[in-house]
């Protein structure tokens, strides 16, 4: 049961990222206990509850643009049976059309709970690039000094490179 549940977890953890990125705040809503703790890189945003997550993301996420991942690592270090917390680090970068180009490692950390035969998500903190590097238009440029895995260059350039470029 325990290998299970991690397998399905991960599953969830690495779906739960990829919407999110996407900007799908519903979907990562849908996976969240009502007394949820969400944590985000800025020290103001540590929170409790549903609601404050909910009004946080439809405030923050409107500065993002959408990403893809790349380069996941993702380890469960806690599973007791019924709770389990993973933690994880990938690429982003964001998506064909965007106004900006940029890639830069980010994190998470989350812990899931087995509730009435389903995971939910007890706490969830998500890093972003909004203070490392512009992530929307008409901010200014800069470049992280976070060196992303397997030793990919960040980048941020205006416009997408072409593929001899990257």
């Amino acid at each position: 049961m325990r290998k299970e549940l991690e397998e399905k977890a991960l599953a969830l953890t690495r779906e739960l990222l990829k919407r999110f990125w996407q900007l799908d705040i519903e979907f990562v809503l849908s996976l969240c206990t009502k007394d949820v703790m969400w944590v985000a890189p800025e020290q103001n945003r540590y929170m409790r509850g549903i609601d404050a997550m909910r009004a946080d993301l439809e405030e923050n996420l409107q500065e993002l643009v959408p990403c893809h991942q790349s380069h996941q690592e993702y380890t469960v270090v806690q599973n007791c049976g019924r709770a389990l917390s993973i933690i994880g680090r990938y690429l982003v970068t964001t998506d064909d059309g965007a106004p900006i180009f940029a890639e830069v490692q980010q994190h998470t950390q989350i812990t899931w709970e087995l509730i009435d035969g389903e995971l939910r998500i007890r706490s969830l903190y998500i890093s972003h690039p909004r203070n490392e590097l512009p992530v929307a238009p008409g901010s200014p440029s800069a470049t992280s000094s976070v060196e992303p895995p397997s030793a990919i260059s960040t980048s941020v350039l205006p416009s997408k490179p072409t593929s001899d470029a990257r």
